[in-house]
């Protein structure tokens, strides 16, 4: 197995980032899926990702969409930070996961 660069897990993490706002502005009804994820890790959490699953559920809470979607689609640390513990999981399909994961094992190390 090839070891990437933080950069490119960063670049990749974006991507599906922006998938997910992609499909929420379409779909925004699909944030009560990140709000269940979301409060399900709180229940199980251990420590560690607690503190951003938290982090998560006060913009899920707070946030408009409009911020939401940004978040998603910012090159921000935080945005960078909060992407690696995204409660969006299962929001797209695996054809949509698969594609975008394919395409970013297909460029060179």
């Amino acid at each position: 197995m090839t070891e990437r660069k933080h950069s490119w897990v960063d670049q990749r993490s974006l991507a599906l980032g922006c998938a997910v706002a992609d499909k929420l502005e379409s779909h925004p009804e699909l944030l009560a899926v990140a709000r269940r994820n979301v409060d399900q890790w709180i229940e199980q959490s251990s420590e560690a990702p607690l503190m951003a699953h938290l982090e998560w559920r006060k913009i899920l809470e707070k946030d408009s969409l409009s911020k939401i979607l940004a978040l998603l689609r910012s090159h921000s640390e935080e945005a960078c930070r909060l992407r690696q513990n995204s409660p969006f999981a299962g929001l797209l399909s695996p054809q949509e996961r698969w594609r975008i994961l394919n395409e970013y094992e297909a460029q060179p190390a």
